[in-house]
């Protein structure tokens, strides 16, 4: 799938890495931001659906960053190990998970003789051209019948300033994950659409707050804060249980739309 980009934002999006610096408003900010802790929470209820006694399974996420959704993992009882290829992002998640196995590196250069009961990689393939490579790769350090976690950014007409910033080459629909994930040779347990009630506040914060940076996109720290700006307590704990209000629609029908795509699917061959 191609991302849906201005053409004038197109050199930017070639030329663009994700900050450094981004990584320690990360660490500061996580703990206590309605959009990192309701998608662990996310997280956590898709794999309780979809694993049955994962108590001391093994589990590795590719693209850890600074461990957020690590220690999560850590804290339901896997036995948690965690690569990334940015060595900053791991500094702060070997703090905060000191129990974990870290990996500096690509998946590429990643060599591990045993293989794990469970992967995830949340969000991480929006910044690969070749996600279905990655994917594959992943299965290939599953068990059989292993389990692959993914999360995503979600619906292409969100497209901002802020994808290009991060480093992402597109933002997916339901069918174009889906069709991602069993070419690589998964099958999907469950595909569902999360952060359905922030989808029209972030349609407004695309328009009216993140398009004034699209011709100062170096100012890249500013659009990170604005991003991750935190609320007030009350609208941060309103915005925190919307993701369990998604949660548990998605039960009984399909959210249509959302800002975040998460996927369980499980190793074929």
């Amino acid at each position: 799938m191609k991302a849906n980009t201005p053409r004038s934002n197109r050199e930017l999006e070639k030329n663009s890495s994700y900050p450094k610096e981004v990584y320690t408003l990360l660490s500061e900010s996580e703990e206590n931001h309605f959009w990192f802790r309701g998608r662990n929470m996310v997280i956590r209820e898709v794999i309780q659906s979809s694993v049955r006694n994962f108590q001391g399974m093994n589990f590795l996420e590719v693209g850890c960053g600074t461990g957020y959704v690590l220690a999560e993992l850590a804290r339901m009882g896997f036995i948690v190990t965690g690569l990334d290829m940015h060595k900053e992002g791991l500094a702060y998640a070997k703090r905060r998970v000191p129990e974990a196995t870290f990996f500096t590196g690509k998946l590429d250069q990643f060599r591990q003789e045993k293989q794990f009961d469970a992967v995830g990689v949340f969000d991480v393939i929006e910044h690969i051209m070749q996600d279905r490579d990655t994917l594959m790769k992943c299965g290939n350090l599953l068990k059989k019948n292993g389990v692959l976690f993914i999360t995503v950014p979600a619906r292409p007409e969100l497209w901002s300033v802020y994808d290009i910033i991060s480093g992402h080459k597109r933002r997916y629909t339901k069918s174009s994950l889906k069709q991602v994930v069993t070419a690589s040779g998964f099958r999907i347990m469950r595909v569902s659409y999360f952060g359905f009630f922030q989808y029209i506040p972030h349609i407004v914060m695309k328009r009216f707050i993140l398009a004034k940076y699209e011709d100062e996109p170096n100012n890249m720290m500013s659009i990170f804060k604005k991003v991750i700006w935190r609320p007030p307590r009350v609208f941060n704990w309103l915005l925190e249980m919307s993701f369990a209000l998604d949660m548990f629609i998605s039960r009984f029908i399909e959210l249509p739309i959302g800002t975040s795509l998460i996927v369980s699917a499980q190793k074929i061959k």
